[in-house]
């Protein structure tokens, strides 16, 4: 699928991707910062997440943090009831 996204945005004359990607482990490890946890390695010196090291294979460099992402706002009734 990442590929196939990088194809189309070259398709479109864009040459580069950027796509946000969450850690498939973190929450195993609430206490520690997403800085920290995004540089851990493995022995082999490839990056610990394993979604984090998909997008490694393939080419993709980690650009920053993004705190902000996984804010949600309004109140569950909102999201139930379709107002947000």
């Amino acid at each position: 699928m990442v590929e196939r996204m990088a194809e189309i945005g070259r398709d479109q004359g864009l040459d580069t991707l950027i796509a946000p990607v969450r850690p498939t482990l973190k929450h195993r490890y609430p206490l520690t910062r997403m800085e920290s946890y995004i540089a851990w390695r493995r022995p082999d010196g490839t990056l610990f997440d394993p979604w984090l090291r998909t997008h490694e294979r393939l080419g993709a460099e980690i650009a920053k943090v993004a705190p902000e992402s996984g804010r949600v706002t309004g109140t569950v009734a909102e999201w139930e009831d379709g107002r947000r």
